[in-house]
C-alpha cells in the first residue's frame, strides 16, 4: 500500500479541497521557482491588480464571498497549464472553492467546533514537522506566497473537517463501508469495452435523448446478431481512444481511481459479456460492455494500513455527498470573469 502524505504539509498547500470539483488539470507549484519568474508588463499589469483588488467579491455561496485574493491564493497552489481556456479554469476554481465552503458550512451545522488553542497545537505540530525536512514556517510561507492567518483559517478547516468524520466514522460505520466496498479493497478488477456518443454535460434534453436512441438502436442491432459489440464500436464510437479500431477496448481498470463514478459504478455492476443500459458521463453517454473479471485478494478488514485506506475513502466519499446535498438549496450566484484576472496570451510566434 502506498505512503500516505503527511497531512500537515498536505494541509499548508491546501490540497486536501481539490477533489471537491476541481476539473482542470494542474501540478504542483515549486515555490522558489514562482519567485523567480521575471513578469512581463502585461503580466505585472495583472499582479498590480489582483494586489490592489484582493478583497473584490467574485462569488457569492450562501451568503459567504468568495474574494479575488481567495482565488489568487488557490492558483498559487499550482502550475496553470499552457494555453489554458481561462473561462473554464475560472468557472472550475470557483466551483472548487464554492464546494469547499458548502462542506464547512454544513460541517458546522452539525455544530462541530474548533478552539484557538487547537489551532495553536496544529501550528506547532506543523513547525516540528518542517523542522525535520530542515525547513521552518516562516522560509515556507515567504516562498509559497502564504500568510500565517491563512494557514490557520485553513488548519481551522481541517480540523473541523478532522472532527466531522471522526464522529461519523465508527467502528461499526467503518466495519459496514470496508464490508460494502470490498471490490475496491481487494483490489477486483474489470475489462471493459464502450461505445461513445459524445454530449455536452449542459446539453439540452432533445440532444440527449436523440443520443439515447442512437445507442438504443445500436444495441439492438448487437442484440440481434446484425453486429458485434466490438464492431459495433469501431463504426460508431467516438471515442478518440478507439481510433486504433480496438473495439473500444479500455483494458483492465481497479473500482475507483481510473474512471469517473457513474461510469465504473456501471461497468462492476455487469457480469461477463453483458451490455449496460445507456450511462451518462460528463463526456457523453456510453455503452459499456463488460469483457472480463479479475478477483483481488481478500483483505484483513483489522489491518490498520486498510483502516486507514478505509477512513481517507469513506471521508472523500462523505465530501462529495455534502456537496451533493448542499447544491439541491444552495444560492451561489458567480459573477463573471474579470478581464484582468490572467495575463493575455502571448502571441502565437512569442509561444513558440
Amino acid at each position: 500500500m502506498a505512503k500516505r502524505q503527511n497531512p500537515i504539509l498536505k494541509l499548508l498547500f491546501g490540497l486536501w479541497t481539490t477533489s471537491l470539483g476541481c476539473t482542470f488539470a494542474m501540478a504542483q507549484q515549486p515555490p522558489a521557482e514562482k519567485a523567480q519568474a521575471k513578469l512581463s508588463p502585461a503580466a505585472a499589469a495583472v499582479k498590480k491588480a489582483n494586489d490592489t483588488k484582493k478583497d473584490e467579491v467574485l462569488a457569492t455561496v450562501n451568503g459567504d464571498k468568495i474574494t479575488r485574493g481567495e482565488l489568487i491564493l488557490f492558483f498559487s497552489k499550482f502550475q496553470l497549464p499552457e494555453n489554458f481556456d481561462p473561462q473554464a479554469l475560472y468557472k472550475s476554481a470557483i466551483e472548487t472553492i464554492a464546494n469547499t465552503k458548502m462542506v464547512m458550512q454544513q460541517v458546522k451545522v452539525a455544530k462541530v467546533s474548533v478552539s484557538p488553542a487547537e489551532i495553536d497545537s496544529e501550528i506547532e505540530n506543523l513547525k516540528t514537522a518542517l523542522k525535520e525536512q530542515k525547513a521552518d514556517l516562516a522560509q515556507v510561507l515567504a516562498e509559497s506566497g502564504r500568510t500565517l492567518d491563512g494557514v490557520r483559517a485553513d488548519m481551522e478547516q481541517f480540523l473541523l473537517w478532522k472532527k466531522y468524520i471522526t464522529s461519523i466514522a465508527t467502528d461499526a460505520a467503518l466495519n459496514k463501508y470496508i464490508a460494502d466496498n470490498k471490490e475496491i479493497f481487494n483490489g477486483d478488477q474489470v475489462r471493459a469495452s464502450h461505445i461513445l456518443v459524445k454530449v455536452a454535460a449542459d446539453a439540452k434534453p432533445e440532444a440527449k435523448e436523440a443520443a439515447k436512441k442512437k445507442l438504443l438502436d445500436i444495441k439492438q442491432q448487437i442484440g440481434t446478431g446484425k453486429m458485434t459489440f466490438a464492431e459495433a464500436a469501431n463504426k460508431f464510437s467516438e471515442d478518440e481512444g478507439n481510433t486504433e479500431k480496438v473495439g473500444g477496448d479500455l483494458g483492465f481498470f481497479y473500482r475507483k481511481g481510473q474512471f469517473i463514478e457513474p461510469f465504473a459504478a456501471a461497468a462492476f455492476g455487469l457480469k461477463k459479456g453483458q451490455i449496460s443500459e445507456v450511462v451518462e458521463s460528463p463526456f457523453g453517454l456510453h455503452l459499456i460492455q463488460l469483457t472480463e473479471r479479475k478477483d483481488g485478494q481478500p483483505q484483513d478488514p483489522n489491518n490498520p494500513n486498510l483502516r486507514a485506506a478505509a477512513l481517507d475513502a469513506f471521508a472523500q466519499e462523505r465530501q462529495e455527498q455534502l456537496v451533493l446535498e448542499a447544491k439541491k438549496n444552495a444560492k451561489i450566484e458567480i459573477k463573471p470573469l474579470p478581464n484582468d484576472l490572467f495575463p493575455p496570451a502571448p502571441p502565437p510566434a512569442a509561444a513558440k
